[in-house]
């Protein structure tokens, strides 16, 4: 959950990196909450590869 609350308290999308150094997390768990979130429908993954360093996080 506090993942979620940091992406709604910046209110714009952010990049995994962005959200583990944010979130006091490294970056393998930010990503595995990240991918829980989006089974849940809660956020939203853009990019344009798997690889894309310019890929972010938003709510969905």
């Amino acid at each position: 959950m506090r993942v979620l609350d940091l992406l709604r308290r910046v209110g714009r999308p952010l990049g995994t990196g962005q959200v583990a150094e944010a979130a006091g997390v490294t970056r393998p768990t930010a990503l595995r909450h990240l991918q829980r979130l989006q089974d849940a429908g809660l956020v939203a993954w853009q990019g344009q590869s798997p690889k894309d360093p310019r890929a972010v996080w938003r709510l969905a």
